[in-house]
C-alpha cells in the first residue's frame, strides 16, 4: 500500500512539474536524486539545513522516507494499548489526529493500513471491525508548501480506503485534511489558537526532535502548551532516531516526563517494511534514478535497532 500510493503521488507530481517547466521526466528525476543525496548528508547534522521549500526536495523526501515513517506509525499503533483503545473508542465517530512537524502527513498512511488490516482480520473471524466515520487529520509544519503534498497524499489515502472497503459491510472513513503553517517548536505559535487542539485524540511527533536537536529546550515549552490545550485522554506519540549514545533519546524522554509528571517506558524497533511492500512496485525508472526508499530499521552488522518510541496519555 505505502509503496503503491507513494509511487502514484510521485509520478503524478513529477509529470505535472515537468510539463509546467518544459522539462523531461528523466531530467526532473535527476534533480530529485540530487536533493535526496543532499538531504541524506544533512540528516547527519544536529541542525539540518534541508531545502523543503523546493518542491523537488519535498518529492525526494516523500519518496525516500514516506514508506518508512508510515510503517513506524503502523507499528506503534499495533504495539500501544493506549492507541488501540483510542481507535476502538472512535467507532463510527470522529477521530482527531494531529501530526506535529508532520510535513506530508505520512502517519495517515500508517493509520489507514492499520485500519484496513484490522477490517480484513475482523472479517476472517466474522467479527465486525469498528472504523471511525471520519478522520480529521491536521498537519502542523513550518514549511507551508508541504500543504500541496499533504493534500495529494490525503486524497490518495481516502480513495484507497473507499476502493479497499467497497462491497464490505462497513463504511470507509472520510478524510478531512487540514494544514496549519506554523513554527511548531516556538510556543508563541500556539497562542492564537483557542480551540484547535481541544478535541485531539492523538498527537504525533514523528522524527521531529532529531531534526531539531539544538532546540529541545524550546520544544519543552511547546509540548507543555500542547499538553494543556489537548483534552484528557489524548495520546501523545513520539517516534524518533535511536542513536548509539543514549543521550538524545534520554533527553526526549525526560522532556515528556517533565511535561506529564510520570515515568515513561521507551520501546525500540528493528524490523523492516511489511512483506507486502516491495520496492520493485516502484517501477524501473524510479528505482534506477532515485534508488530505493528506506526499508530497514536496524544497523548493519550488529543489527541494533535504530528507532525508539513511546506513548503517554494526558490525564
Amino acid at each position: 500500500m505505502y509503496i503503491e500510493l507513494v509511487r502514484r503521488v510521485v509520478e503524478e507530481a513529477v509529470k505535472t512539474y515537468a510539463d509546467g517547466k518544459g522539462q523531461t521526466v528523466p531530467a526532473v528525476l535527476a534533480e530529485i536524486r540530487e536533493h535526496i543525496d543532499k538531504t541524506a548528508r544533512e540528516h547527519r547534522r544536529d541542525e539540518p539545513d534541508i531545502d523543503y521549500d523546493d518542491p523537488l526536495c519535498r518529492l525526494g523526501y516523500l519518496y525516500r522516507h514516506a514508506p518508512a515513517n508510515a510503517t513506524l506509525f503502523e507499528q506503534v499503533l499495533q504495539g500501544s494499548d493506549e492507541l488501540r483503545d483510542k481507535l476502538r473508542n472512535a467507532d463510527k465517530s470522529v477521530l482527531h489526529v494531529c501530526s506535529v512537524g508532520g510535513g506530508p502527513g505520512t502517519e495517515l498512511l500508517g493509520l489507514a493500513k492499520h485500519l484496513l488490516q484490522r477490517s480484513v482480520f475482523g472479517r476472517l473471524l466474522r467479527r465486525p471491525w469498528h472504523l471511525p466515520r471520519k478522520i480529521i487529520f491536521t498537519v502542523l509544519d513550518n514549511v507551508p508548501y508541504w500543504a500541496e503534498t499533504w493534500q495529494q497524499l490525503a486524497e490518495a489515502v481516502e480513495a484507497e480506503l473507499r476502493a479497499s472497503l467497497a462491497g464490505e459491510k462497513v463504511e470507509a472513513p472520510t478524510i478531512a485534511p487540514t494544514f496549519l503553517p506554523m513554527n511548531v517548536l516556538h510556543p508563541a505559535s500556539y497562542q492564537q489558537y483557542a480551540f484547535q487542539f481541544s478535541k485531539a485524540d492523538v498527537v504525533v511527533f514523528n522524527y521531529l526532535f532529531s531534526e531539531n536537536k539544538t532546540r529541545l529546550e524550546e520544544a519543552l515549552d511547546s509540548v507543555k502548551h500542547l499538553a494543556s490545550a489537548c483534552p484528557r485522554g489524548c495520546v501523545f506519540v513520539v517516534i524518533d532516531r535511536l542513536e548509539h549514545s543514549p543521550a538524545f533519546s534520554d533527553h526526549v524522554r525526560e522532556l515528556f516526563e517533565t511535561t506529564f509528571g510520570m515515568r515513561l517506558t521507551v520501546h525500540t524497533f528493528k524490523g523492516t517494511l511489511d512483506g507486502d511492500e516491495q520496492t520493485s512496485d516502484l517501477g524501473q525508472m524510479l528505482t534506477e534514478v532515485l534508488g530505493n526508499p528506506r526499508v530497514k530499521f536496524f544497523t548493519d552488522g550488529y543489527r541494533d535497532p535504530t528507532v525508539f518510541w513511546f506513548t503517554v496519555v494526558r490525564g
